[in-house]
């Protein structure tokens, strides 16, 4: 296990995530296409991400939830990284209630090690505020660690960065 998380960190390290997109009635829908020439791309851990950011979307706590492990860590831009369920329950809360979101993404590099996988995402935001004014673009990458557990893809670890700061 040690072995494992010392590739994990180093990979972390290495690696740098992209935008993502989510989608409205096909999870597809926001996806960008992979370029010809990409590496493969795995399509299990394409199909998690577009769920997962079409959940994003939507503003959907539970659906964002119900594809994360028990142990997961996630780290947004701004903010300490959020580690317990009822936490990253009402920062979701707090986001959609806050902004509508529109996401596009595109998954750039997969590896899968056996039950453990990694993807590197660009994602573009448009968050309209619900109580009007200007949208804001963000643009930002997330380096995802997944985990199989009970046959699915689950997320373990997400760690998001800006590759611009928002206009104004």
């Amino acid at each position: 296990m040690t072995a494992l998380r010392m590739k994990l960190t180093f990979l972390a390290i290495v690696a740098a995530a992209q935008p993502a997109q989510a989608a409205q009635s096909d999870v597809h829908a926001n996806h960008l296409a992979h370029e010809a020439g990409a590496p493969a791309i795995d399509p299990d851990i394409d199909a998690f991400v577009c769920g997962y950011f079409t959940a994003v979307e939507k503003g959907d706590p539970a659906g964002i939830l119900a594809q994360i492990d028990r142990n997961f860590v996630v780290k947004w831009p701004v903010g300490q990284p959020i580690i317990d369920r009822q936490q990253l329950h009402n920062a979701l809360a707090t986001l959609s209630g806050t902004v509508q979101q529109k996401i596009r993404w595109k998954v750039l590099e997969t590896h899968v090690h056996g039950d453990w996988a990694w993807a590197r995402v660009n994602e573009t935001s448009v968050h309209q505020p619900r109580a009007g004014g200007a949208e804001r673009t963000l643009d930002g990458s997330h380096l995802m660690i997944l985990r199989k557990q009970d046959g699915r893809w689950l997320l373990h670890r997400d760690y998001g960065a800006l590759n611009a700061m928002p206009a104004g």
